[in-house]
């Protein structure tokens, strides 16, 4: 599980959560759909103008723009505010996911190991998802099936944002497919 991966990580640095991101699947760009996999990392807690990049420059390929052309990395880093592990203040992206995992994740976890599945967090991120412009298809055409969660959602937007975004759609589909077993399963 993306969760469990997530809160297991014992140093943060670029290739960590690169290989967290291609072991779970992680996209949240066309860039990433299109290559495979993701090249810099965004948190909840941070503002969404700002990527982390988890690769050299000398790794990055054609960029795409937000209408799906591709673009010079020059014209994409004009419209994003990026930082590399060389730049000054790369390390908040370090404070801003430990934050996280600290006060939300592994206290979730932790009640998860002793019974207690916590509703009251699970709707919270109910709630968060809907802000974004996510809710339930229940007529019309969906824009997209869940086949974890059996769930058809309409969504604003084609990817999850940030590294958080997936750990909460992973918590959620786990539980509107009543799959809740699997956070009973959990050891600290």
């Amino acid at each position: 599980m993306l969760i469990l991966d997530f809160c297991n990580i014992t140093e943060w640095s670029p290739s960590t959560v690169l290989d967290l991101y291609k072991k779970n699947g992680v996209i949240h760009s066309r860039q990433g759909a299109h290559d495979g996999f993701e090249k810099y990392c965004l948190s909840n807690r941070g503002p969404k103008s700002l990527v982390f990049l988890l690769v050299k420059a000398s790794e990055i390929g054609p960029w795409l723009s937000e209408d799906n052309e591709i673009v010079s990395l020059a014209k994409w880093l004009r419209v994003h505010c990026a930082l590399s592990p060389f730049n000054d203040g790369y390390s908040e992206i370090w404070r801003h996911l430990q934050q996280s995992r600290e006060e939300f994740y592994a206290p979730f976890l932790d009640k998860c190991s002793k019974g207690d599945l916590d509703l009251d967090f699970i709707n919270d991120i109910l709630a968060d998802f809907q802000e974004i412009g996510f809710s339930m298809a229940f007529s019309g055409q969906p824009d997209k099936w869940d086949s974890k969660s059996g769930i058809t959602w309409h969504f604003r937007d084609d990817y999850l944002e940030t590294l958080e975004d997936h750990i909460n759609w992973e918590i959620l589909s786990n539980f509107l497919a009543q799959k809740t077993g699997v956070f009973k399963k959990v050891r600290k």
